[in-house]
């Protein structure tokens, strides 16, 4: 589904108001599933990834959003949170984060046929 995406967090710190009037929404579309076993996010069961507008399963717009949990749903989107990983010492760190998904209306090459 096409969406814009605004990152709420910062290494796990929470967007002031300033940051987050200045953020710039990533567009693309939403993809929740399982994670593989390449993929397993530090012991992560689920994933949501932001895909690159075109480009199927292949191309993603920044990190990956781990153990995703809907927080709230409405009119105006979806929040998201879990987690981000990153590689510190050699060790995986869990690093919190939450989205902001608000729906984007699809191309209308990509509406379905009628």
């Amino acid at each position: 589904m096409p969406v814009s995406v605004v990152r709420l967090r910062v290494d796990g710190r929470r967007l002031t108001a300033d940051e987050y009037r200045a953020a710039e929404p990533l567009r693309g579309r939403l993809i929740l599933r399982p994670t593989d076993k390449w993929q397993t996010g530090g012991g992560a069961s689920h994933i949501a990834e932001l895909a690159k507008p075109g480009q199927g399963d292949h191309g993603f717009l920044g990190a990956p959003l781990f153990n995703p949990v809907v927080e709230q749903i409405d009119h105006r989107g979806i929040v998201l949170s879990g987690y981000e990983t990153r590689l510190v010492g050699g060790a995986v760190q869990h690093v919190e984060q939450v989205w902001l998904v608000s729906f984007a209306a699809a191309p209308d090459d990509a509406a379905p046929a009628r």
